[in-house]
């Protein structure tokens, strides 16, 4: 499998990052770009073992409940009004 995506390569069904696929937007409309090329973002995906695959789905596991848990607790902390306290003495 080629995990590289070189200048003049055809995108097709290779999926390209931003920043790759308007490099080669831009190539194909006629701007003098460098040579460049791209690893497409399978080939880490592909160089990870099965347990490394596991680790890293349970690592996104809890970034993603770490998340939604400071999401919940800044919408429970919000306030949707100011408001003033004052006393009179």
């Amino acid at each position: 499998m080629n995990f590289i995506f070189r200048l003049g390569d055809a995108p097709g069904d290779k999926q390209l990052g931003g920043k790759a696929a308007a490099l080669a937007a831009m190539q194909g409309c006629g701007v003098l770009i460098p040579e460049w090329f791209v690893l497409l973002p399978n080939a880490f995906e592909s160089s990870l073992s099965e347990a490394d695959r596991q680790t890293l789905f349970e690592q996104e596991n809890q970034m993603k409940t770490k998340k939604n848990i400071n999401r919940r607790e800044q919408w429970l902390c919000f306030v949707p009004f100011d408001y003033h306290v004052s006393t009179t003495t």
